[in-house]
């Protein structure tokens, strides 16, 4: 009895150390040894460990699974267009303008700080103006013997024709509103003393009587009724048709010599480029004008560039990722990984499981070793 229980003990024991002993070696030979051994000029078999030996391509499939199934175009674009980012960047932006717009310095001022000289403000509205200008030449001699009624499209002609009964309506009610104001009726009390004063002492008599009973309150009552007139509103419009037409048979030299093109094209450039937004205004200190377009360009320019910005950078990440090459990328880093820190990192994650298959080995093990203890006793 003592035998066979020896004989049990020891198959089972000796089936438990292979088991076990095996699994750790099977664990051991993925990572270790790091390189290749010789005795001599003959390679060790299964030296080195098997991911050391396939580092290579295990890093190859790895960058290929990452740039395929992992980081994806449609990944990346979901997490910076769709997510918080987006939102974040946009607020951080808004900051940095609002801080932009409050400085003390001139455009010029925070370029030369920034950026030094190779870009200035003057330079930019010289070549601003000088673009303009060449333009305003170029078609200047190009159309100034054509006439307007030829350049002009005949959907644009016919827009204006229907807007000109606008146009007289607009005139007078305007012309209305300048004469019942206080300053159209100062100006007409001075238009009828100047009328009486040019006839005499007895005209000079009659107009210090129109001014005792307020003469201009009549003219300006009257001035008033001719303005609501159903035919005055049908003479204007005659009249500014007529000057329509009139302007339409005429050509740019008509209104524009020769002689005078670059001083009136000149003036009318500087009067462009002072009323331009922003360049009219860049010689002086942000804070004293950047706030007139501070909501603008907050509310409306900030949220049409990022919406422009995220759908140029959508259509282009795929592309823009391919050139970047992330297979290479991560290829690369896991060549070049050490492998002593991939075994650290490996035993580091995995210590508890590795710990349970040499256990499930060693159980195996010593289960195939009752088995053959079992076989031995009943065959003997």
């Amino acid at each position: 009895m003592e035998f066979q229980f020896y004989w049990f003990a020891g198959l089972i024991l000796i089936g438990a150390a292979v088991g076990g002993g095996t699994n750790i070696l099977a664990i051991q030979m993925l990572l270790r040894p790091h390189n290749a051994k010789y005795i001599g000029s003959f390679q060790v078999p299964f030296t080195p460990g098997l991911i050391p030996k396939r580092r290579e391509e295990i890093a190859d499939q790895l960058g290929t699974m990452v740039e395929e199934y992992l980081i994806t175009p449609e990944g990346v674009a979901r997490k910076i267009f769709e997510g918080e980012f987006l939102e974040e960047a946009e607020g951080r932006i808004k900051v940095i303008l609002e801080t932009f717009l409050q400085q003390e310095l001139t455009v010029e001022d925070w370029l030369k700080e920034h950026i030094g000289d190779t870009w200035s403000t003057k330079a930019a509205r010289e070549a601003y103006e000088r673009a303009i200008k060449g333009k305003m030449l170029v078609f200047f001699n190009d159309y100034k013997n054509k006439k307007i009624n030829d350049m002009l499209q005949e959907e644009w002609k016919d827009k204006i024709e229907d807007y000109i009964p606008e146009i007289s309506a607009k005139v007078l009610e305007k012309g209305e509103e300048y004469f019942q104001s206080p300053e159209g009726r100062d100006q007409v009390d001075q238009m009828v003393s100047r009328f009486f004063e040019t006839k005499g002492s007895f005209g000079g008599m009659i107009g210090r009587f129109t001014q005792r009973v307020s003469f201009s309150s009549l003219v300006s009552k009257e001035l008033t009724k001719l303005f609501r007139d159903e035919r005055a509103h049908e003479y204007v419009t005659y009249w500014i048709r007529r000057e329509w037409h009139e302007m339409l048979e005429k050509t740019p030299e008509d209104y524009i010599k020769a002689d005078k093109l670059e001083d009136n094209v000149h003036y009318l450039v500087q009067t462009i480029v002072d009323e331009t937004p922003i360049i009219g205004e860049w010689d002086r200190p942000l804070k004293e004008w950047a706030h007139q377009y501070e909501k603008v360009i907050t509310y409306t320019m900030l949220p049409a560039f990022v919406d422009g910005f995220t759908q140029v950078a959508e259509r282009q990440l795929k592309s823009v990722m391919k050139r970047i090459g992330i297979k290479g990328i991560v290829s690369d880093q896991v060549n070049n990984f050490p492998l002593e820190n991939l075994e650290e990192m490996v035993l580091k994650i995995a210590k508890r499981e590795l710990k349970m298959i040499a256990v499930l080995g060693a159980l195996i093990g010593a289960v195939a070793g009752l088995v053959q203890a079992l076989f031995i006793l009943f065959i003997s």
